[in-house]
Formats: structure tokens, sequence, C-alpha cells
């Protein structure tokens, strides 16, 4: 599920460009790093949420219950499995885990979501106007302008097909 989670058009250079990592795409790179930072942020925070939940995850032995909030941060960006109740998590699981289907996989993948790539763009176009810069760089290359319009019209209108009200 992982794998599938990531895309297809990374798979593809993964299988071309594996042994040079110099040389694998920004594309590539975002995603990569967007699931590794996902996946152990969803394994951390749903496992603490969830650790003295005696219906969820707090009956488990405690390397169980990491295994079992790995699994759920997974199952939740990717395939929509579950292996606890879901209806016996706290709110803020929840909350956790509409933001990781939200954000979802890599373009081209079996994930839902908006995509990590969309929401790795934001993160630095929001981190180089908190440092004061003009120019948003990843991993040595600008962003053209395009590319930050596409993101934030992206998640501007996904946001607001989600916040609408329902059809009466």
């Amino acid at each position: 599920m992982i794998i599938g989670g990531l895309g297809f058009p990374v798979l593809f250079e993964l299988r071309r460009e594996f042994r040079t990592p110099k040389f694998w795409s920004m594309h590539t790179k975002l995603v990569l790093l967007g699931s590794a930072t996902l996946l152990a942020g969803g394994t951390v925070f749903l496992t603490a949420a969830e650790w003295t939940n005696p219906a969820t995850l707090g009956a488990l032995p405690p390397g169980e219950r990491v295994l079992g909030g790995f699994f759920q941060s997974t199952i939740t960006r990717t395939a929509g499995f579950n292996s606890i109740d879901i209806s016996q998590m706290h709110p803020v699981s929840w909350l956790g885990m509409d933001i990781l289907m939200f954000i979802g996989g890599g373009p081209a993948g079996t994930a839902g979501g908006l995509k990590i790539t969309t929401f790795a763009v934001l993160f630095f176009i929001m981190a180089t106007e908190l440092r004061g810069g003009t120019a948003v760089n990843i991993f040595g290359k600008r962003l053209s302008r395009a590319v930050h319009r596409q993101a934030i019209t992206v998640v501007l209108l996904a946001i607001a097909l989600i916040t609408r009200p329902p059809c009466s």
C-alpha cells in the first residue's frame, strides 16, 4: 500500500535511477520526503492519541500499539481499511485521519487526497514567505509562479468543496 501510494511516475523513476538519487526529479524527491514525513508523523500522532484508549490501541502490548498506529496511519492515506474500531477513536484522532486523507499520496498512484506534492509546494511557499524570501526554491531548484498558483487554487477549491453547506 505504501508503494502504491507513491505513484507510478515515482516508481518508474526509482526503477531507472534507484542507485543515483542525485538524478531524481524534484517530483520524486518531494513524494518520497512527503511520504516518509506523513508515515512517521501520522504514526506518532495516532499512536500517541490512542495509546491509552482501551477500545482501540490501549488494549494491545506496546509494540503492537505502535504497529497498529503505523498501519492505521498508512491505510488512512492509501487503501481506506481499518485495523481498529474507528468509531471508538478519540475525536482528535479523527481530525488527524481527516488531514492525512485530505493530503493523500503521490500523484498518479492508488492513494486519494489532493496529493503530497501539492502540500509540499504550499509548505515551501509558506516557509519562503516566513523567511521573507521572494523565490521559492526546492532542492536547489526555483519553483515557477505558475506552480504556486496551481497549488493554491487546487487546495482552495478542495476546501471550498469540502466545507460548502449541504444541498437541500
